[in-house]
Formats: C-alpha cells, structure tokens, sequence
C-alpha cells in the first residue's frame, strides 16, 4: 500500500494523489510531513523500496563526483536504485536517480523520454508544464528544467542516471508533494525503459510538446534541419516535415521555434 506526502502545498494533494493512480498505485491518503527534510526523505525510501526493491538515499552530494559514486554502487550490485539529493546550502536544486536494470533494453532519446515523463508529472500534478524535445520544460513558459540522462552498459547490465537541473521555482520541488511525485514517476519511467516498454509514454503526453505543429530549426551533428515538427516517436526521436520528406533525428537541440523567444 503506497501513500504520498504534501507538505506545504496542501492544494496539490487531489492532483498528485490522482497522478500517482494513474501510475498504478493506490490512493489510500496522504501523509503529512510537516517541514522536516529527514521525514521527506524516509518517505521517499519506504516507497522507492516497496516499488523499485532495496536502494539507498544518499547524502553524496559533497562529494567530487557524486555521479561517478552513484553508477559504482550500482554497477557492484549493491543497490537496485540510488537516489542522490543536493547539500542543504547548495544555490541549486538538483537530484541524482539512479536505476539498475538486469539485461534491460534501452533504445531511442533516452533524454528525450525522460524529459517527457518529467513534464507529464508536472503536468500531472497542476503545473503548466510542457516540453521542448529533447532536454527542457517549462512551466508557464519559462524554461524550469534542463534534463541530462547518462547510460552506462556492461554485460547484461544497463543502468541510467537521471539529473534534472532546475532552473528556476525550486519550491515546486522543495517540500512539497512534487518532489515525491516526480522521483516516483521518473523511477517508473526509467524501469520501463529499461524493460522496453516506456513507447506509451510519448502518446500520452503529445499534448505537452511545445514544438508540434510549428516551424522549428534544429542544430544536428553536421548541420542544420528545418522543417515543421510533427512530435516524437515511439523512441523520442523528433519528427520533422522538412518539404522534401520526414526526417527522424535521435540527437540534437531545437536552436529556433516559430513563436517562441
């Protein structure tokens, strides 16, 4: 039986409480947490662990390179997850997820999947919220998040790391139902990916792409392609009409987009 938290924003309670539903859990109430970071925290690992097996919540970030920490424990198989969250003075707000997956199957923008599930949580849970393919969300249109995902294979092992950079508004993720909500999203999402079955995703949040249906120009390795943006297939790639065919691209960033400055 899983619950979520709300601490402060009392009015995202039905919204995340409904998101979580849709995620497949159940909606039996909520706890409240108070103001306490370490009541926060136990929480996210009590869920974490009954959905995604044993983890560990790591207090890494004054380390040197908390991403190299976090792929070493889950390459020696000591965890299934990691999840890594900032210094409590730190300017920035951003979190390291960790997944560990056995002979998983990644294929496609990993990027761009992950970016889209974020904005779906967002979405979800009341925020205007929508996605510019492959990396960026913004929330009432203002850039909020900048994703970065890194993969990293052995044999029969393929994990994912996933560190959203937040830009602005850090309070929407900062005690608060969201930061729950958006790390149990995100560790779902990345599970599926690593299953091979996260092609849903993109579907379902066609209505959040910023660049559908609009002229878009895109910086690819070697060049320029332009054209009308049509979404994202069922591997994140971008779509684009370019006048003389469709063009899939897999890797690269929107450098314009009609009607957006």
């Amino acid at each position: 039986m899983t619950r979520i938290l709300c601490v402060r924003d009392a009015g995202l309670v039905e919204e995340a409480l409904s998101a979580l539903g849709r995620l497949g859990l159940e909606r039996d109430g909520c706890i409240d947490l108070g103001s306490s970071d370490t009541r926060v925290e136990n929480v996210l690992r009590r869920v974490l662990e009954d959905t995604l097996g044993r983890g560990i919540l790591s207090g890494m970030a004054l380390e040197a390179d908390p991403t190299a920490r976090t792929r070493e424990i889950l390459l020696e198989g000591r965890a299934e997850w990691v999840l890594t969250l900032p210094p409590r003075s730190g300017s920035d707000l951003w979190f390291i997820l960790g997944l560990n997956g056995r002979r998983g199957v990644i294929r496609g923008s990993e990027t761009a999947i992950l970016t889209i599930a974020l904005a779906g949580a967002l979405y979800s849970a009341g925020w205007n919220a929508g996605f510019l393919w492959p990396d960026r969300i913004l929330v009432d249109g203002v850039e909020t998040v900048r994703m970065n995902v890194e993969v990293f294979v052995r044999p029969y092992n393929i994990g994912l790391l996933i560190y959203p950079l937040i830009i602005r508004e850090r309070d929407i993720f900062l005690h608060s139902s969201l930061l729950l909500l958006v790390v149990l999203h995100l560790a779902f999402v990345g599970k599926m990916m690593l299953e091979g079955k996260a092609e849903d995703l993109v579907f379902k949040a066609a209505r959040l792409d910023l660049a559908r249906g609009r002229r878009v120009v895109v910086e690819v390795e070697g060049g320029l392609v332009e054209g009308v943006a049509l979404g994202c297939d069922d591997d994140g790639r971008l779509i684009i009409e370019t006048g003389l065919g469709r063009a899939a691209i897999s890797s690269g960033r929107i450098a314009w987009l009609e009607g957006y400055h």
